[in-house]
């Protein structure tokens, strides 16, 4: 927008309805649970994953995706939704392993915690404190940190309740 803005510009009206419609655009779901396969069998053969467990990794990609699309508007508290979603998927992982033992649970989780990661509120309260917003920036970084607990909370419990500790 801004640099179509910065070749012909436009009236504050059309600026207004332009932003306002990227607002409310979305990517659409083929694309994000795309993105989410691709991302989740990517880090999972990166952080020392077989081919299968890559495979394993992108399938349950597409499936936090669903989640993402269907639980997090039934649980508008995000510590409530990453830990139930996390359990869900950890619980479902470690199933799996159960079934074909040649899986590495460790490798499929790994490259599923990344989909789920609060990676931009992380990194937009680094930059809330750099800038000066110090009060803004801890209290994003108290919330993030909070969400992964509850990430973090999920799977463990998923890994308890299947002996692997």
């Amino acid at each position: 927008l801004s640099r179509n803005i910065s070749v012909s510009p436009v009236s504050p009206a059309d600026l207004k309805s332009e932003i306002k419609r990227i607002a409310s655009s979305r990517s659409s779901f083929i694309k994000m649970c795309i993105g989410s396969v691709l991302a989740a069998g990517g880090f999972a053969f990166f952080f020392g994953g077989s081919l299968a467990d890559a495979a394993v990794s992108a399938l349950f990609g597409a499936f936090i995706c669903l989640l993402q699309n269907k639980l997090a508007p039934l649980l508008p508290n995000k510590v409530f939704y990453y830990f139930f979603s996390s359990l869900i998927t950890g619980l479902l992982i470690c199933a799996s392993v159960q079934i074909l033992p040649m899986l590495h649970r460790d490798k499929i989780m790994i490259g599923d915690i990344m989909l789920l990661i609060p990676g931009i509120a992380i990194t937009t309260a680094a930059r809330d404190m750099l800038t000066g917003d110090t009060i803004s920036g801890v209290q994003r970084l108290a919330e993030s940190l909070i969400w992964a607990t509850a990430l973090a909370g999920g799977f463990i419990t998923s890994i308890a309740v299947f002996g692997g500790f």
